[in-house]
C-alpha cells in the first residue's frame, strides 16, 4: 500500500562514516522540501528527524537501513549547496575512533571563536572540507583545534 502523501525523496551522493570505522560510500535520499525552510532538506534536518533509521543505497546497489546512531560523519560529494552563512572558523577535527577532517566549520553565530562553535550549535556541524561539506556529529568529537588560514 502507498500512501498518496509520500513525498519522494531524491537521491543524493554522499559518504558515511560509521561508529565502528566503516565507511559506506553510495546515495542517500534528502525529501524535495525541507521542514523548516525553503528547499531541499538538509543532512542535520534528516538526521535530526524522528526516524531511527535512514535509507541508504551502497556504490554496488545495495539497500540498507543505517540506524542514526551509528552515523559520525556524513560527506556530501555533490548536491550540497554552500550555505550562506555569515561565519566560518578554520578547524581540525578529530572524531571518536581517528577519523580526522581539516576545513572551515561553518556556522550561523558571529562568534570566531571554535569553542563558541561546538559549544553552541546543533547536534551536526558543517564542516567545509577540499572534498565537499562535512556534516559531522557534535558528540562525536573527540578534540578540535582551531586553526589559522
Amino acid at each position: 500500500m502507498t500512501s498518496e502523501l509520500r513525498v519522494k525523496k531524491q537521491p543524493v551522493p554522499a559518504t558515511l562514516f560509521m561508529t565502528d570505522g566503516t565507511t559506506l560510500s553510495g546515495t542517500i535520499f534528502l525529501s524535495p522540501v525541507g521542514p523548516s525552510q525553503a528547499g531541499r532538506e538538509t543532512v542535520q534536518e534528516m538526521m535530526e528527524g524522528s526516524e531511527q533509521f535512514i535509507p541508504f543505497r551502497s556504490e554496488s546497489e545495495r539497500f540498507l537501513l543505517l540506524g542514526k546512531a551509528g552515523v559520525v560523519a556524513i560527506r556530501m560529494v555533490t548536491g550540497e549547496q554552500k550555505p550562506e552563512l555569515p561565519g566560518r572558523v578554520s578547524a581540525e577535527v578529530k572524531l571518536v575512533g581517528g577519523l580526522q577532517f581539516n576545513g572551515r566549520m561553518i556556522t550561523d553565530h558571529d562568534s570566531d571563536r571554535l569553542s563558541d562553535v561546538l559549544n553552541h550549535s546543533d547536534n551536526w556541524l558543517r564542516l567545509e572540507t577540499l572534498n565537499g561539506i562535512v556534516w559531522i556529529r557534535r558528540e562525536a568529537i573527540s578534540i578540535a583545534s582551531q586553526t589559522v588560514i
